[in-house]
Formats: structure tokens, sequence, C-alpha cells
């Protein structure tokens, strides 16, 4: 039996799994995620977490899902890579798509490619704020990350920390304290 993603404790490359993903709109009829559309080509689109806003912190109002890139077929990681390579490298990950671009969400069966790669993304000072914000928050039962609800316990565990996909908090995991990233802002 194919284990879903979020049941799993630590995935394992090339090993299959069931993933909540996205059917979307050809793109040129997206509204928000015509590049994601075109980097998959008609593929189901994976995701990760549930749907949200960021309007709080980040400043991003708009509901959306945050991809699983583990899942990302070759082509389309490298596609997506490619368009803003130059811009900021690992800029992939802030690519999301807004429900008025989903045709429907299904479970698809995905093979695990790779592992997340690190959160680079520093766009303005959310990040900061973000970690002052949950800076004496812990991780809740099972994983979750207390920020959007994301389950943290398929992702790859680097130094007795994880880090969320979907905004980079990285929590110490036998703790469940945030382990920041950046200095704290002084008020």
């Amino acid at each position: 039996m194919i284990e879903r993603i979020e049941e799993v404790t630590q995935a394992v490359l090339r090993r299959t799994y069931l993933v909540k993903a996205a059917i979307l709109k050809p793109a040129r009829d997206c509204k928000h995620s015509a590049s994601i559309a075109r980097c998959f080509n008609g593929l189901p689109v994976p995701l990760f977490g549930p749907e949200h806003e960021d309007q709080d912190i980040i400043g991003f109002h708009w509901r959306h899902y945050h991809l699983d890139w583990r899942f990302a077929p070759t082509q389309a990681f490298s596609a997506a890579r490619s368009l803003y390579w130059d811009e900021q490298p690992g800029i992939e990950k802030a690519m999301v798509l807004t429900e008025e671009d989903i045709i429907r969400i299904e479970e698809v069966e995905m093979q695990m490619r790779r592992h997340a790669t690190a959160f680079p993304i520093k766009k303005g000072n959310w990040p900061e704020r973000l970690e002052a914000a949950y800076l004496h928050r812990k991780l809740k039962p099972g994983m979750v990350c207390p920020h959007k609800g994301a389950r943290l316990s398929s992702c790859k565990v680097e130094n007795g920390c994880v880090t969320c996909p979907l905004h980079g908090l990285r929590w110490d995991t036998t703790t469940g304290s945030l382990s920041p990233v950046y200095p704290t802002p002084t008020p």
C-alpha cells in the first residue's frame, strides 16, 4: 500500500507516495500561476501544506498553496529554477498557486525526487518579523509548524532541525523550539 506523504515520519528518496496535487488551468488561462503552469506543462503540481494567506506578517493576502518541490518532475524543477535563478538562487520556492488557477486538487502517486533544499528566500524583512513572532512558540504534536499548520514529519532533519518549506521557520526537533536563522530585530 502506498503511504500518504502527510503520514510519513521520514520520506525516502525514489519512493512513491500519495501526494496532494493541483491540476491547473492552461497557462494562457491562469491569472497568477501561468509560469508554474508552463513549467509543469499539464502535469499535476505537487502541493505542500494547507491552503492559506499570509497577510499577517508577510503581507500576501491571496489564498494560495505552496509547491512541494521534492516531488516535481526534473524538467519542471529545472524550468522553474531557470525562470528566476539569475535574480536569486532558490526563488522557485516563492512560486505559489492561487485558487483561481486550479481546476481541482487530487491525490496522485508521485516519486520523491529530491530532498527539500535550504530556504534562501530573503525579500524584504518579513523573515525576521516572522521569526520574532514565533520565537517563543513550539512545534505542535506530530511536528506541525505553528505558523500555518504544515506537517513537517516527512521533511529532512538536518543538524537536529527541520525547516518548514512554506516560510522557512527552522525548528529544533528535540526541544520543539524555534532555531532562528536571522538576528532578532530590536524594537
